[in-house]
């Protein structure tokens, strides 16, 4: 990050300092902040594996932060400050404001946000971990709402050693599966109103009079909905797995309204 952009963002958040281990933000936790580093340095911890193991360090004129402070999902990572460090927060409610005053930081925040999941990933990051029989019909809905939802995710079969180490760790038998870990909850035979719930994904829909109510959100759907929307009509999507239908599984997509380059 550049000097004016540090400046920038001086004027929208709050410089605050740590102290060596102190927390900038947890695992789970919802609409957590943006950090500019200003000086000193953040570790970035993975806790998927039980203990915490360090898989980033961000250190001066860097920033911490994930694609989940865009989509307002729990963080799948917790950040801790090493040695004394100042920074730069930018609460959840001003990001939007922060993207539009600074384009310069945009584009760059957004390719970082990418590279940093698609590297954590790599990393034996395991995401949501799943319990459950590979032939299972419940287990098999679960995987598909998560590849759907893009959530990083690991299937622990119940058929191999590994997930009969899981469920003993989980203090749960076969009989419960499937089993979610989602960040520090465990939960048995989830629907998938508990598994959004438990991401972080659930959005309460607001007791009042729509114009129009679109139900799939396939590109269809999205597009419909768009339109409407920019009509001035009060316009809500509905879908029972999450947005983009088919054409979320697809790597690349031509000529779809919004994204001219694919």
């Amino acid at each position: 990050m550049t000097e004016e952009e540090l400046a920038c963002l001086e004027d929208i958040g709050t410089v605050r300092r740590f102290s060596d281990g102190e927390q900038l933000f947890d695992l789970g936790e919802m609409d957590y902040s943006f950090f500019a580093v200003k000086s000193g340095a953040v570790r970035i911890l993975d806790h998927s594996h039980g203990e915490p193991r360090e898989v980033a360090l961000h250190e001066a004129n860097s920033f911490a932060g994930d694609v989940d402070l865009l989509t307002g999902r729990p963080a799948v990572i917790s950040a801790v400050a090493k040695g004394d460090c100042e920074t730069i927060e930018v609460t959840a409610c001003r990001i939007r404001r922060m993207l539009g005053e600074i384009p310069t930081l945009s584009d760059k925040l957004l390719d970082a946000f990418q590279l940093r999941r698609a590297r954590l990933e790599s990393s034996g990051f395991l995401g949501i971990r799943l319990a459950g029989s590979s032939h299972s019909k419940e287990t098999m809905h679960l995987q598909e709402f998560f590849y759907k939802n893009k959530v990083p995710h690991t299937l622990f079969d119940t058929d191999t050693d590994a997930g009969q180490k899981l469920l003993r760790e989980w203090g749960v038998t076969e009989k419960d599966t499937p089993v979610l870990g989602c960040g520090k909850r465990v939960v048995c035979k989830p629907s998938l109103a508990d598994v959004a719930e438990c991401l972080g994904i659930c959005r309460d829909i607001p007791d009042e009079l729509y114009d129009v109510l679109i139900v799939g959100a396939g590109p269809a759907g999205l597009a419909a909905a768009v339109y409407g929307a920019s009509e001035g009509l009060q316009t809500l999507v509905v879908d029972r797995m999450g947005p983009g239908g088919q054409a979320g599984q697809s790597s690349r997509i031509e000529n779809y309204m919004g994204f001219p380059s694919g």
